[in-house]
């Protein structure tokens, strides 16, 4: 097998961009793919997505819903701005947006290392600087690393948890060894380390929530920050990098002001009012009837639907399994049975969604059908550790008429919840588990799915589920999720055309009892671990995709969630004062205006002031 991997990755390493050793067998190259070969040759100037030549200037004027009070988003504890990763701070390697699991040297311009993947070395760009102008070293690199690991969010300690060993060779020069060569992804979230800057954190606790403005390796700086309310970055004039092949014709805007609402009814009235430029919190409801305006008569305000091609992630009702209550399988099932999808659909969405049935839906990862061979081949000696429906039934999500009438569902979860051992005292289900009746208290920082849940409780009444909504404050809601006090929660995991190593800190064992982990249900199964294992190991894309696909049958069987939906099309609404050359067709932050858009004079010319 070892020799077979191999071969695989000489293979496919073999382009006429990257050179290789031959007496040494190194590979050197200016980027690094997980599987196939770089879109972008070894000299190429700029991503297809980037205008090389877009003017810079102008100001993007953004806004969120909820609050802030850090500018740090490695604290454990805190609620980050949304845009400090993406502005503030630069990363050894940077993905490219219209390919799937590329990325591209950055801070460091090239890397070297053997067939074997027992190491990758780094060479950093010597004209890179942090915004104070001191040069980024691979001293600051393995600080950042070292950092991370030791006091920063759990998932890193589960990202990274294949590196033996790191050393600094040089001022440029950095090397990482890897204890899993198996490990075919590790190299290039290697590459997606935060560089942080060593002689500013030193002085500053990386643990801490803090409104300071650090010294950065990104494309911006922070120039005025009121918490929870707003924060201002401009752009630094002489970055170092601004035109490289990762950064020509990106990050344009001189200003990007974002702008804080507690209310989403708020945001949407301060967007039509001019107050911000761009709108991407579009629900069905507002994209049908909110935009009935003269601004949008006029083209002043642009609605755009674009196709999406993105695996779309998965959103759902996630069960928090360290609650005895939630334990059952069985329950967790009947919850799903009571949850009138079409119904919702049609009448609070303008059917304009589609019901996920898998947590990788829209792709190629997603589960289809029953297993294939191949998929058999990595699930048999597992079998112990999974649902049997996994080998017999191809996994479907409850189906109604969307008449409002759940009857012949609502009879089925009562038949699923009777094999269990669940019975109906007084009007109240009792868990046979815990003898005590079945409460679930749905825990929620907005009311953005009220009109969703509401019916959904009143459905699970009808089984004598005493269910209610709680709503609470972004921080306490924040606190309750990452401290596990909860019984369900709509959660959402964010989307990826390329799983790995993150797939530990979503589902693995290890990360299930860790509070700031990802893992919000508490999953431990020692299937969902070795398949996990699988997917990262993958040596081609297509055994990736076999082994997403066998994960993605074993948590949609478990019921660990209860899947919710997704669109398609992607819905933007924005001031029309800018231009881009068009949507990276992977960017799953789709529309993301400081990425690749610029400032248009004369279009805002043509706009009131």
């Amino acid at each position: 097998m070892k020799h077979l991997l191999i071969a695989c990755i000489a293979l496919y390493l073999s382009s006429a961009v990257i050179a290789q050793d031959k007496q040494s067998s190194i590979i050197h190259s200016h980027a690094i793919t997980i599987h196939g070969e770089p879109k972008y040759p070894k000299h190429f100037e700029h991503f297809e997505y980037a205008h090389p030549n877009a003017p810079k200037g102008g100001t993007l004027r953004l806004a969120e819903v909820g609050t802030f009070d850090s500018v740090n988003p490695y604290a454990i504890k805190g609620r980050p701005e949304r845009h400090t990763l993406l502005l503030l701070h630069g990363s050894l390697l940077e993905s490219a947006h219209d390919e799937i699991g590329t990325m591209y040297g950055h801070i460091a311009q090239s890397v070297e290392y053997p067939l074997s993947r027992q190491w990758i070395t780094f060479h950093l760009n010597p004209k890179a600087t942090f915004s104070d102008g001191h040069p980024i070293t691979a001293h600051d690199v393995a600080f950042s690393f070292n950092a991370l690991m030791q006091n920063g969010s759990p998932r890193y300690k589960l990202y990274w948890a294949d590196v033996s060993k790191v050393e600094v060779i040089n001022n440029q020069t950095i090397t990482f060894y890897n204890g899993n060569p198996d490990n075919t992804e590790l190299f290039q979230i290697l590459g997606q380390i935060p560089v942080l800057a060593e002689h500013y954190w030193q002085k500053h606790d990386l643990q801490k929530s803090s409104l300071d403005i650090p010294v950065v390796s990104g494309p911006y700086t922070l120039a005025r920050v009121d918490a929870g309310r707003r924060a201002v970055y401009t752009r630094i004039k002489d970055y170092w990098a601004q035109n490289t092949p990762t950064r020509k014709g990106m990050f344009n805007f001189d200003v990007i002001d974002v702008t804080y609402y507690k209310d989403n009814n708020v945001y949407l009235e301060a967007f039509k009012a001019g107050e911000f430029d761009l709108n991407t919190r579009n629900t069905a409801k507002n994209w049908a009837n909110a935009y009935n305006i003269a601004a949008v008569k006029a083209g002043k305000i642009i609605k755009a639907e674009i196709p999406n091609a993105n695996t779309q992630g998965f959103t759902g009702l996630m069960f928090n399994l360290r609650k005895r209550e939630f334990s059952s399988p069985a329950l967790r099932e009947a919850i799903n049975y009571a949850y009138d999808f079409e119904w919702t659909n049609k009448n609070l969405f303008y059917s304009s969604y589609t019901r996920s049935n898998s947590y990788f839906a829209n792709s190629e990862l997603s589960a289809t059908g029953l297993p294939s061979a191949k998929e058999l081949t990595l699930l048999k000696p597992l079998a112990q550790y999974i649902p049997a429906q996994v080998f017999t039934q191809a996994y479907t999500n409850p189906q109604t008429q969307g008449s409002g009438n759940n009857r012949e569902n609502l009879k089925k979860a009562k038949e699923i919840l009777q094999r269990a051992g669940f019975n109906v005292v007084n009007g109240k289900l009792i868990n046979p588990n815990t003898q005590k009746p079945v409460t679930l208290e749905i825990l929620q920082s907005s009311t953005l799915f009220e009109g969703l849940i509401n019916p959904w409780i009143n459905n699970l009444k009808k089984l004598g589920i005493d269910a209610t909504l709680r709503v609470v404050g972004s921080a306490q809601y924040i606190s309750l999720r990452n401290n596990r006090d909860f019984d369900a929660s709509i959660i959402s995991i964010a989307p990826t055309s390329s799983p790995g190593n993150e797939q530990r800190d979503y589902w693995g064992s290890q990360a299930a009892n860790l509070n700031n982990s990802l893992n919000h249900m508490g999953i431990s199964n020692r299937a969902v671990d070795a398949l996990i294992e699988h997917i990262i190991d993958a040596p081609s894309r297509e055994e990736l995709v076999i082994a997403t696909r066998a994960l993605d049958r074993v948590l949609l069987h478990s019921h660990y969630a209860v899947p919710f939906h997704y669109s398609p099309i992607s819905k933007v609404a924005y001031w029309n004062k800018f231009n881009f050359i068009a949507s990276p067709k992977y960017d799953y932050r789709f529309f993301y205006a400081p990425h690749f858009w610029w400032y248009d004079d004369k279009k805002a010319d043509k706009l009131p002031r």
